[in-house]
């Protein structure tokens, strides 16, 4: 009879092969192996959400296919048990509908004390970020010391989001914004809070 040396590993080192598997869907299924295996992906501390290459070539994505993918990161995150994470990852075609889960990916994502942060909504229609609602309090007072790469792509912006993030985050490595968009109901604030960036982290390239 063959024995499951994999099984008997420390729960730390097979959270760790589990994270090197890049479909949430097939971590997801780890739990069915055994009851060893049940709740081991949840302690993941690296979130990686996406469709494979192919299926993002589409022009139209239907609403069916949005809703299961929002269904699918909500039961993750909910069920997540991971102290901080590593890297939490977002690249789907979501439109301004989905605006409010995005909110609270993000809270989650900031709350879990991120270190990597990757939206990607390949250029559907540009679901806004309400920068205020994504902390309780006065989001100019709170210093980031954990995020080291943020990376935004196809987003609506909504208050001064990049002032905070360049002033806030002492230790940013890497910041990449693509194809991103003021809100025009904050053109005026935007621009007088874009006036002059001061940038925080002497490591930022």
């Amino acid at each position: 009879r063959g024995v499951d040396l994999i099984s008997n590993l420390p729960d730390e080192l097979l959270v760790c092969i589990l994270s090197l598997v890049a479909d949430m869907k097939s971590v997801g299924r780890t739990c069915l192996l055994s009851k060893r295996w049940t709740r081991l992906w949840t302690y993941l501390k690296h979130l990686d959400f996406g469709e494979p290459e192919t299926l993002l070539n589409y022009t139209w994505y239907p609403q069916s296919k949005m809703d299961k993918f929002v269904e699918r990161v909500n039961r993750v995150i909910i069920a997540n048990r991971a102290p901080y994470l590593d890297a939490f990852r977002i690249k789907f075609p979501l439109n301004s509908f989905y605006s409010a889960h995005i909110q609270s990916w993000l809270k989650f994502a900031f709350d879990k004390q991120v270190c990597n942060l990757d939206l990607d909504f390949l250029d559907m229609c540009y679901p806004p970020i309400h920068f205020s609602n994504i902390f309780s309090t006065d989001p100019a007072l709170i210093l980031n010391t954990t995020l080291t790469s943020l990376h935004l792509k196809s987003v609506t912006l909504k208050g001064p989001f990049l002032q905070w993030v360049l002033t806030n985050c002492i230790n940013l490595q890497h910041l990449l914004f693509h194809r991103c968009k003021a809100s025009s109901d904050d053109d005026t604030a935007s621009s007088m809070h874009h006036r002059r960036l001061v940038v925080s982290s002497p490591q930022l390239r």
